[in-house]
């Protein structure tokens, strides 16, 4: 290991700042940390080297000619994969968008890019960030480099690993209900959860939008105040952004000064559950904020124990929702059967239909329209009965019957005028008629009760009337599909 992967990120700009070393040397030296020990601790789904080199040589280009750079410029950065990156692979810890492309940049990642911070790759998480462990990832559990047989948390593990693996100086996080928080705990490392709205969402997979936020993950304070810097903002492209700016984080990170501070404690936090030496180390930490000077205060917060019911209640309604398109129609992971239509496809392929068979016979007479059929071509999309009876001719005749169809009462058919056109299935409990039918106000009442309904939805102890080709158009059940171009009330 080179002594340049060592330093803190601070401490890298301010080496790039005097010429100590080049951008394109810190980058070769992480890349080469990485290729060392990736093997080990399996922090990264993605490594990028040809992008992360040709920032590194524009921002010595840059430096070169004496222009104006970002503090952070010719710093590496890895980025947590629920973040999108144009052109380069995204997969939130998922065989489902495993290969997807993100045809944009999330706004973190533009700044990141415009500030000029080699991106070395993306880093593995738990799938879809639903985890504290990363163990469920898709791409291989991420290991803890104080111990490799430990987790290093979640569901960021991957990049709290890389930064306590001296893998990256700087990563970005996401934290729903302690992503960054935790794994930087048992990692050694310095996470920050921002206030929600100060960093953009726009560009994130969501697990739940009203907990989710990016942030930075470090090896120091000063680091990450550093990275806050970069990524914080007001977004308009994020409509729970925050207007309001915030203080310097940096200035305050530097002055390391707490005296007079007031620090609060809250008593409702304090309860059951602690490991003692994290409990002997918390209190040593307050003991020394003291010892600085700040003044620790005791408070109480009673409504904070309804905080993790809420969030049982807020989290998975909200994932459920946002990790809902994920379903191998609109987005994800696809297996189409060989030989079967899949669901939004449910006619049979174009060679299929060519090859139909034209037979009225075993017909069903919802899908038939007029003895002018018997001259629709072949090759036209054959017509299914929802009622698994054996209609799949292109275009039966009107003679033919599903064997499912229950016309209306002899006392209602009398009222009601054979329609010039076969009816459209409603997908509805109630009958419906196209325009030129006639019925009177009476029957319509009649018509429209629950004794009437599509036999997919009637109870059995309803009437069953004997069929006829001649009957009056029926609502069938919400499976049936519907004849296109004929009319309804």
């Amino acid at each position: 290991m080179t002594d340049l992967v060592k330093l803190s990120a601070a401490q890298m700009a301010k080496g790039l700042e005097s010429g100590e070393f080049s951008a394109r040397e810190l980058t070769d030296a992480h890349l080469a940390r990485i290729e060392a020990v990736e093997g080990q601790l399996n922090a990264f789904v993605t490594v990028t080297s040809d992008d992360a080199r040709a920032t590194a040589d524009a921002v010595d280009e840059a430096r070169a000619k004496g222009e104006n750079l970002a503090p952070l410029a010719g710093v590496p950065v890895a980025v947590k994969d629920v973040v999108v990156t144009k052109g380069t692979q995204t997969t939130a810890g998922s065989k489902i968008l495993e290969g997807w492309i993100p045809p944009y940049d999330a706004t973190l990642v533009e700044n990141l890019k415009e500030a000029k911070l080699p991106i070395l790759g993306k880093t593995n998480m738990d799938e879809f960030a639903m985890g504290s462990s990363t163990e469920t990832s898709a791409y291989g559990n991420t290991h803890n480099p104080w111990d490799l047989d430990r987790i290093p948390g979640g569901s960021g593990g991957g990049s709290s690993a890389a930064i306590a693996g001296f893998e990256a100086p700087l990563a970005i996080g996401t934290d729903t209900g302690g992503s960054i928080r935790q794994p930087a705990a048992v990692t050694g490392t310095v996470g920050v959860k921002p206030t929600y709205g100060s960093v953009s969402r726009y560009g994130l997979i969501a697990m739940a939008s009203s907990l989710d936020q990016a942030g930075p993950c470090t090896r120091t304070v000063e680091d990450a105040a550093l990275l806050h810097e970069v990524i914080g903002g007001y977004d308009p492209k994020d409509s729970t952004s925050i207007k309001d700016g915030f203080g310097n984080f940096v200035e305050a990170a530097r002055e390391k000064d707490v005296k007079g501070m007031r620090i609060g404690v809250i008593e409702e936090l304090e309860g059951e559950g602690f490991d003692p030496l994290v409990k002997q180390r918390f209190e040593e930490s307050l003991a020394l904020l003291e010892k600085a000077g700040a003044e620790i205060v005791r408070v109480s917060c009673p409504n904070f124990k309804y905080a993790l019911g809420a969030y049982y209640l807020i989290m998975p309604s909200e994932a459920s929702s946002n990790l809902a398109k994920f379903d191998g129609m609109r987005f994800g992971l696809r297996v189409v059967p060989e030989d079967h239509p899949t669901a939004e496809r449910s006619w049979p392929r174009p060679e299929v239909r060519a090859s139909a068979p034209r037979s009225s016979a075993a017909s069903c007479s919802v899908h038939t329209r007029s003895a002018r059929a018997t001259t629709t071509p072949t090759t036209e999309a054959p017509r299914r009965c929802a009622h698994s009876c054996s209609a799949t001719s292109p275009r039966p005749s009107r003679s033919a019957t599903c064997s499912r169809r229950r016309p209306l009462p002899p006392s209602l058919s009398a009222s009601v005028r054979t329609p010039t056109t076969p009816s459209r299935c409603t997908s509805t409990t109630s009958r419906r008629f196209p325009r030129t039918s006639r019925v009177s106000p009476a029957s319509r009442s009649r018509v429209a009760s629950p004794r009437n309904r599509c036999p997919r939805a009637s109870s059995s102890s309803l009437p069953r009337w004997p069929m006829t080709a001649s009957t009056a158009p029926v609502a069938h059940s919400r499976r049936c599909s519907r004849t296109p171009g004929e009319g309804r009330f």
